[in-house]
């Protein structure tokens, strides 16, 4: 892609940008007045900016390069990794005596990349399309669009991943494509295919929320740690500065270990220092398991999709985490098929974000037929066709009073879409009725599924048992859900409001404030 440094997109109302806000790194682009993407530099002139806070004091916050140094002198004022606990209702860290939410913190390293982008551009970042896992839920999905809030920044549409990295790449019409998309704290893998030049549809996605390079990070950190302690019968993860070291050390090796065959650490703590050698074969033999995880979802999505390996046109692997030959090799003796590895697969994301954001540009209408964006020119304008990832529904009573699970909404249903369901009082003279929204992760019927929110109606008149109630699911291209609850004898329905787990609701003008008043190092 060319490297485009002041060819901006003039818009006096400011530009609209797409943001990557990842587990380990983040990253801002705009599209440029004739079509490119730009990646924007930070501070450091990197375009990747690590998500990691530091905490002078309670005021004043450094994010990216400078955190992670400080993580080696001050470990305990250092987060990272905020991203694993959005949509967490009870989760909060606590610096300096001042507590900050997932949203907060995630709103600093967001502020940072915009204050970085507005100075390198010389024009304000007006709104963003800002990305998040396919696996987020609805409540995780609105807690990264009350951070990217919190940071004054308009949102105008929250896309997922693989969606986004999609579009950073030319799909040809009647293609299908698998996106492996292997982020620092996630993966998601998606089928695409493109049925019309201005649509591509997602057929299935599926995926690992708990997976991602830092997956492979810890492996390295058990693994080195265990030779260390056997050396020197000391452990160096028993003290935040010594694990901070290691951990670095650890994160070095793995990239060296993505072009060469070996890799040597030197580990220190409590005095003692040793040199250790770890070969690509004994990480690839340390990694097997998380190579099987990575396969699984890829069979589960095509088993979804209803569709084999050999009818994939392409499978194009994202993600920082992808760049690591084992996952390449995995996959080819699987498929039979080599994949495709991104050029730039850090920041695949971050770019099909920009493509997204780009429909909100008044640039994106001064692009004339001949005008040329590499191959990325087919996907401006394009609309994503998105299905949804779990199943969503309702935990009601039988008639025994023992709890199910209802499905409302199917795994890769095509959305939007609304579903409407009947259900009853459960108990004689109910004056008020609680919904509990259920999202089956993994999709088996032994899954209970997690609440992610609860919706009540109440004041309503006292009636027998039986008396019926209709709850509408209502999930829209955002993939934040919204539900109703109508009284069907009187329509009633005004009264009843969802309340997602780990969202601000009611205190989000108050943390904006505060927000606005720390400063971004």
């Amino acid at each position: 892609m060319p490297d485009i440094t002041k060819n901006i997109p003039m818009d006096e109302a400011g530009v609209v940008a797409g943001i990557d806000l990842g587990t380990v790194f983040s990253s801002l682009g705009i599209l440029t007045d004739t079509g490119d993407v730009r990646l924007i530099a930070n501070a450091d002139g990197n375009t990747l900016t690590p998500s990691a806070l530091y905490f002078e004091d309670t005021t004043k916050c450094y994010v990216g390069e400078e955190a992670l140094e400080m993580a080696h002198i001050e470990p305990w004022n250092v987060v990272q990794f905020v991203k694993s606990h959005m949509g967490e209702a009870d989760f909060t860290l606590e610096f300096h005596g001042r507590e900050w939410t997932p949203q907060e913190l995630s709103s600093l390293i967001i502020k940072k990349l915009i204050n970085d982008a507005e100075l390198e551009i010389g024009q304000r970042v007006r709104a963003v399309v800002i990305t998040v896992p396919a696996s987020f839920n609805s409540a995780q999905r609105l807690a990264t669009q009350e951070a990217a809030q919190l940071a004054g920044v308009e949102v105008l549409e929250v896309v997922s991943e693989p969606n986004a990295a999609a579009l950073s790449v030319s799909q040809p019409r009647g293609t299908s494509h698998m996106v492996f998309d292997l982020g620092g704290g996630t993966f998601d893998v998606t089928i695409t295919k493109r049925a019309e030049l201005g649509q591509i549809a997602v057929v299935a996605s599926s995926g690992d929320p708990n997976l991602g390079g830092k997956s492979w990070d810890d492996l390295l950190v058990t693994e080195v740690a265990t030779l260390f302690h056997t050396r020197t019968g000391t452990d160096p993860r028993d003290t935040p500065e010594s694990y901070q070291d290691l951990h670095r050390s650890c994160l070095r090796a793995k990239e060296a270990l993505t072009t060469r065959t070996m890799a040597t650490l030197s580990v220190s703590h409590e005095g003692f220092r040793e040199t250790i050698t770890i070969t690509r074969q004994k990480f690839e033999q340390l990694s097997m398991d998380l190579i099987e995880r990575c396969l699984n979802s890829c069979e589960k999505v095509l088993s979804a999709g209803k569709m084999t390996w050999g009818e994939l046109d392409k499978i194009l692997l994202v993600g920082g985490a992808s760049r690591m030959p084992m996952i390449a090799n995995a996959i080819k003796k699987l498929a039979k098929n080599e994949p495709d590895l991104h050029p730039d697969p850090a920041s695949a994301v971050t770019i099909g974000a920009v493509i997204v954001a780009s429909g909100f540009s008044r640039a994106a209408n001064n692009y004339s037929d001949d005008t040329v964006i590499s191959d990325l020119h087919q996907n401006i304008g394009t609309k994503v066709m998105d299905a949804t990832r779990h199943s969503l529904g309702i935990l009601v009573m039988d008639g025994d009073y023992r709890e199910r699970f209802v499905e409302m909404i199917a795994p890769n249903t095509v959305i939007p879409v609304e579903a409407k369901g009947r259900f009853a009082y459960a108990y004689d003279g109910m004056t008020s009725v609680q919904v509990n929204v259920i999202e089956r992760t993994d999709n088996s019927t032994k899954s209970a599924g997690d609440i992610v929110g609860t919706l009540h109606l109440t004041d309503l008149p006292s009636r027998p048992r039986g008396t019926p109630i209709d709850v509408v699911y209502r999930y829209g291209t955002d993939r934040i859900l919204k539900v109703d609850i109508i009284d069907v004898e009187t329509g009633a329905g005004n009264m009843a409001t969802l309340n997602l787990r780990g969202v601000l609701g009611d205190v989000m003008e108050a943390k904006r404030a505060d927000i606005a008043m720390t400063v971004i190092g």
